[in-house]
């Protein structure tokens, strides 16, 4: 059976916004300035924001959380993301990669050439 994988990837500015918003929603502010670094650990995915005179400020998310927080980041910009794909993150640079796999669709009827 064929497999296919799926990538969306977020630049530092999107993984900005995309944690900002989460923030917002599950702890009520978001975190002031820019991201400085992604980093990924066994169990978690660990933005860090850096503000002027603020230092730094480590937002950690957790595998589940990441891969809800770039679903709902999807969903709000109307990218389609696989539902019943398998998910996973990547970190890549100071960018996030939303990871999705799953058998791939195929043709039922016959295929115009």
């Amino acid at each position: 059976m064929a497999h296919e994988i799926r990538y969306i990837a977020f630049n530092r500015r999107e993984v900005e916004a995309m944690v900002c918003a989460y923030a917002r929603a599950r702890l009520g502010h978001s975190p002031a300035g820019s991201v400085v670094a992604v980093e990924q650990t066994e169990s978690a995915i660990v933005v860090v924001f850096e503000a002027e005179n603020q230092g730094r400020a480590p937002i950690r998310l957790g595998l589940g959380e990441a891969i809800a927080c770039m679903l709902a980041f999807c969903h709000q910009r109307n990218d389609p993301a696989a539902q019943r794909f398998a998910k996973h993150v990547e970190v890549t640079g100071n960018s996030l990669v939303l990871v999705m796999s799953g058998p791939a669709l195929t043709a039922t009827g016959p295929i115009a050439c």
